[in-house]
């Protein structure tokens, strides 16, 4: 039987005269794997005053289009910082939210006693960023508080604004740009590097920030977004209101109708009891928590920018490979050390994900999980745990809609064996769509993205509904995900 070739846009009936007509259509049977969008979402909190609308995205390119709109000193500007450090190539944007107008600012301050005795440097750091103030022998508490006052305001990138007053001569307040509750994040501290010490005679007392008292709201920046798909978030805020937000969005869109999968990134910073009780209050596949000790410098904004810049931009390269070992570019080691082994087991098996520290230093992931511990029955499960399971879903499931969308836009349906399928390529039967199954996940195999690709196909389905329901296709899709070398387990024997 001849095969009936469909055209597009030549007529086959009502056209007599002669003519050669070639219409030129891209044929996409032998795709590769389809590239994924590479789009990442800032959610930026802006300081009250600062020019830039809210809940409006807009495209960053550099730091400067982020400090334009949101102010210096902001949380939007330090999460794009961040961002921008670790992954630059990724297609970036920020959506800003107002800040908590009318409520009270965190403050803390440096408080200084006696005098050196000798010239010197006092190296204060303010959520991680340095200032440094030279002193001299003899100089008062007066001198030096405003020095420092001096020296912290003349960084616009602070997060706080730093005062003296003739009523505390030897004292430099510092108040919080943002009125939110930050839960204390940032950090105030002094002599992190080994050189750096205090001036003899001199005494600095540190006050540590008290949190804001107000609270954001993402649901309208939330709501701004509803028809637009950025697969990658990055979050500024953890509390329960705006988390239940977060999640009920994500697993709006992760729905098989949704059709705009989404991965999102936060950070969360705490003793082991109060993060492994605010994680399984989560519970969710799609977020990604960067935990991190009492004493960690960065504030939990800047964890979630560090840890997504690493994950949006290896998961890109390959979803299925481990995060392990990946820098978070610009974190420091936390002051009072990182949770001990056994502290960050329970966290990981509570949903956190948990880094580890080099002797120079620096932090790299150490097992990057989504906060899912158990199914909607409550039982525990490990099926979401690693965050390259939804990573792996995710891409397999936009690259084989947008296969299918390419391939099959106007196709007729028939049933296997059917004469008209085999005389029409515009003809699909259950038979056909296995094997565009089957032919998939040899590329997915060979990507490394999936094992077992012969045996799970055959465990597949594609038939039409038994009700007799017409114009329609179901199918039942079987992959298996590649494993990754997370643990090794070795018996060393020596021969006698």
């Amino acid at each position: 039987m001849s095969e009936v070739i469909t055209f597009n846009e030549i007529p086959q009936t009502g056209w007599d005269l002669p003519r050669v007509d070639i219409e030129i259509r891209p044929n996409y049977t032998n795709a590769g794997v389809f590239e994924y969008p590479n789009r990442v979402l800032l959610f930026g909190v802006k300081l009250t005053g600062a020019p830039g609308a809210i809940n409006t995205v807009f495209r960053v390119t550099r730091l400067s289009d982020v400090t334009a709109r949101a102010g210096a000193g902001s949380i939007a500007e330090d999460m794009a910082r961040s961002f921008l450090a670790g992954n630059p190539f990724a297609e970036i944007f920020m959506i800003l939210v107002a800040d908590a107008g009318g409520a009270t600012k965190g403050a803390g301050a440096f408080v200084y006693t006696g005098s050196p005795t000798a010239a010197g440097t006092i190296a204060n750091y303010v959520a991680g960023f340095r200032v440094a103030v030279n002193v001299a022998a003899g100089d008062t508490p007066t001198i030096i508080a405003q020095a420092m006052r001096d020296a912290i305001n003349a960084i616009p990138e602070m997060p706080v604004v730093a005062t003296w007053s003739a009523g505390a001569t030897g004292t430099t307040v510092l108040t919080a740009k943002h009125a939110i509750d930050m839960g204390g994040d940032i950090s105030l501290l002094t002599n992190l590097a080994p050189e750096e010490v205090t001036p003899v005679g001199l005494t600095q007392a540190i006050t540590a920030m008290t949190s804001g008292t107000g609270a954001v709201d993402l649901t309208s920046a939330i709501a701004a977004i509803a028809a637009d798909w950025h697969p990658w978030w990055v979050l500024p805020v953890t509390d329960s209101t705006n988390m239940g937000i977060v999640i009920t969005e994500l697993r709006r869109r992760w729905a098989a109708t949704g059709h705009m999968d989404a991965l999102a990134f936060a950070g969360m910073i705490g003793t082991v009891s109060a993060i492994t009780a605010w994680l399984p209050q989560r519970n969710c596949e799609l977020l990604s928590v960067q935990t991190g000790p009492t004493g960690t410098v960065e504030p939990r904004w800047r964890l979630a920018a560090m840890l997504a810049a690493q994950a949006t931009f290896y998961l890109m390269q390959d979803p299925a490979r481990q995060l392990k070992t990946l820098p978070l570019k610009g974190m420091r080691k936390p002051v009072n050390g990182n949770f001990i082994d056994t502290e960050r087991n329970i966290i990981v098996k509570a949903g956190g994900t948990t880094f580890d520290t080099n002797q120079d230093g620096t932090c790299w992931i150490e097992r990057c999980v989504s906060t899912n511990t158990a199914d909607s029955q409550g039982v525990a499960t490990k099926a979401w745990q690693d965050i390259m399971a939804a990573a792996v879903a995710t891409r397999i499931r936009y690259d084989f809609r947008t296969y299918w969308r390419l391939n099959y836009p106007r196709h007729k349906q028939a049933p296997d064996g059917s004469p008209a399928a085999d005389a029409s390529d515009s003809t699909l039967t259950p038979q056909i769509a296995l094997g565009v199954w089957a032919a998939r996940c040899k590329i997915y195999e060979r990507l490394g993205w999936i094992v077992e690709a012969d045996r799970t196909v055959r465990l597949s389905r594609a038939t039409f509904p038994p009700d007799g329901t017409r114009n329609r296709l179901q199918m039942k899709l079987v992959y298996r995900r590649i494993d990754n070398n997370i643990q090794t387990d070795v018996a060393l024997e020596f021969e006698v």
